[in-house]
């Protein structure tokens, strides 16, 4: 009998994230997959990373997760974007090799001692007096467990479109799951449609170069993980292009032969990540889109258009490609495809992302509604950790919207619930300055450690590094700028505190601690130089922001009555009044969290309660 603790069902990246968790914390765990081969592919672009998306990455290395190494090892561009913002919102990208990221991420999780590797199609979740038993495969054979992980990605009654013509199958060359979809339904879940879609891929040596813009990566790269010190494959250069008036003019001609437009395609599609037909309708003023010509490998021979996501016949993509600037010679390889795929309402699950229906029973990655490589592996990786201590018998895990990015992508699914396929940004993070690149160890390293995620090597270099920063920190709060090596070239600031000169818009850490030559700031690596300095420059940003986390904290602790007439609250507007009472939050701060709720809405509220004498209970769970 195939007995495990944990089933995980599904190799793509929510799956691989799952499964690295599950065996590592100790957990006999099966991973279970179509296709071996096919476990960690890049289905569309092959890149980590980006605005949003490389904040979970970092969260997810922080913890041990396996993503950001794997990113780093096989990475052939790295960039770091918004750099001339402000560090909130700093945001790395790597290129990947795409061949080599499957082939790493598949030897990682082969040689996990606790993991094993099943090829099979999930046909049942076995569910009895609520609690999850097992599955059963569709060759009959059943596999029991503990918990079940579900991250079947977009293979759900997955449905491919080119033109008119639709497909079955979760992606090109590889098959839907229907029995898994059937199963969902019949155990009673909230299940619907969604879109997404990749583009064409072109032929490397049939592209004209010299007609577009070039974009090397950075000569110093910023890296995903805190292990990686130096690139390890040779570096590509990707290139920028762009649409033309003849494209569009393409486009708007063939809009009768989109599945999109045809009315084929009934699920929503990401409204940040549109379709090229959709940016040429609802961008009908734009003369031109960038477009990035990004390669898939460094031997490969297929380079993916950025941008240019499409469901267009092959003929209609054809001329499109031919069109644009660079590409009048440009072979397609493989056309581009929309996909519709079903997905379980995300306000279905807890924060563990435990199932409310079903016990032990946890689902993770596009299954949740989401779009990304990375949000993917965040969900797997929380999953896991919850199912593998539900086994154990230890506490849950939940990551709160203050310590990090996956914590405010969890709470937004679970709250809120999805329309379109989410994805992150930084800008769904209100409490961004908190939550930056730079400070990931910081703020979760000590959860990885305590978890058994991250070990003693990690471990040790985190604290050094953490001790560094404070005895900087302390150092320059009692320092004055005189004594250093920098500042004796600079009279005018000599009686200034080291602390108040840093923070000064013109003046960078870099600078001062450059000329050290011995003593705290001196041993302190890029890095932690960077750290350093946005820590001293934005202390009152921050400190501001600690207090609206202590507020948060506060009105989530402020439970509100299940039953009540918010009418009768002098100063709501109905506007107000309808969403708390449709959306019924538990907490004021889930109230908050409600979108178009003000804080001064959630003020009157709480000045409400407090004053008109409701009893100290009401901060309890009723």
């Amino acid at each position: 009998m195939d007995t495990y603790e944990i089933i995980v069902i599904g190799g793509g990246h929510a799956g691989c994230e799952a499964a690295h968790v599950a065996g590592t914390m100790g957990l006999a765990t099966v991973l279970v997959t179509m296709r071996r081969d096919a476990i960690a592919r890049m289905s569309c672009n092959p890149s980590i990373g980006g605005i949003g998306k490389s904040q979970i990455v970092r969260d997810l290395d922080a913890m041990g997760g396996i993503m950001s190494h794997v990113a780093d090892e096989t990475g052939i561009q790295f960039r770091l974007l918004n750099k001339k913002k402000g560090p909130s919102v700093w945001s790395p990208r790597c290129q990947s090799d795409k061949e080599l990221y499957a082939r790493l991420m598949q030897q990682k999780i082969s040689k996990n001692a606790n993991i094993e590797i099943v090829e099979g199609e999930m046909t049942e979740i076995i569910v009895r007096d609520e609690k999850v038993r097992g599955i059963k495969l569709k060759d009959g054979r059943i596999l029991h467990g503990k918990a079940v992980i579900v991250a079947t990605g977009t293979f759900l009654n997955g449905l491919m479109h080119i033109g008119m013509q639709s497909y079955t199958g979760g992606r090109v060359g590889e098959e839907a799951s229907a029995g898994a979809a059937a199963s969902l339904k019949e155990l009673g879940f909230q299940m619907g449609r969604l879109k997404t879609g990749t583009s064409p891929r072109l032929k490397r040596s049939s592209i004209d170069y010299g007609k577009m813009e070039i974009q090397e990566g950075d000569k110093e790269p910023v890296f995903f993980s805190y292990d990686t010190k130096e690139v390890n494959l040779p570096q590509e250069v990707c290139y920028i292009t762009y649409t033309t008036e003849e494209t569009h003019r393409i486009i708007r001609n063939n809009l009768s032969q989109s599945p999109l437009y045809g009315g084929i395609i009934k699920g929503i599609g990401p409204r940040y990540c549109p379709s090229i037909e959709d940016k040429v309708v609802r961008f009908a003023d734009k003369q031109r889109h960038q477009l990035f010509i990004e390669p898939e490998g460094l031997a490969s021979e297929t380079i993916y258009v950025n941008g240019l996501s499409t469901s267009l016949p092959m003929e209609i993509q054809q001329e499109i490609v031919a069109s644009i600037k660079g590409l009048a010679s440009a072979e397609i390889i493989k056309p581009g495809y929309a996909i519709e795929y079903d997905y379980v309402d995300p306000t279905e699950l807890q924060d563990t992302l435990e199932t409310r229906k079903v016990g032990g029973l946890y689902m993770a990655g596009q299954i949740n509604g989401t779009t990304g490589y990375e949000e993917a592996a965040g969900l797997g990786f929380i999953a896991a950790i919850n199912a593998a201590n539900s086994i154990k018998g230890e506490r849950s895990f939940k990551l709160p919207r203050w310590e990090s990015y996956i914590g405010v992508m969890i709470h937004d699914l679970t709250r809120k619930g999805v329309r379109e396929p989410y994805r992150m940004f930084t800008s769904r993070a209100e409490y961004r300055l908190l939550l930056r690149i730079d400070n990931a160890d910081l703020r979760l390293t000590e959860y990885g450690h305590k978890l058994g995620l991250v070990d003693k090597k990690r471990y040790a270099a985190y604290c050094e590094r953490k001790e560094k920063i404070e005895k900087a920190v302390a150092y320059i709060k009692g320092t004055s700028i005189a004594r250093t090596e920098w500042g004796k070239e600079h009279d005018e600031l000599k009686h200034m505190n080291l602390e108040k000169v840093i923070k000064r818009p013109d003046i960078k850490l870099r600078e001062i601690a450059g000329r050290e030559k011995e003593g705290v700031l001196s041993e302190l690596s890029k890095g932690e130089t960077e750290s350093l300095e946005m820590l001293i420059k934005y202390e009152g940003y921050i400190s501001r922001m600690l207090q609206e986390v202590e507020q948060y904290k506060r009105w989530n602790e402020f439970y509100l009555p299940h039953e009540f007439d918010y009418s009768s609250i002098s100063g709501l507007r109905r506007e107000i009044i309808e969403k708390i009472e449709r959306h019924k939050p538990e907490t004021l701060a889930e109230a908050m969290m409600i979108e178009g709720i003000t804080p001064s809405a959630c003020a009157i509220i709480y000045i409400y309660f407090t004053k008109g004498g409701r009893k100290k209970g009401s901060r309890k769970k009723e």
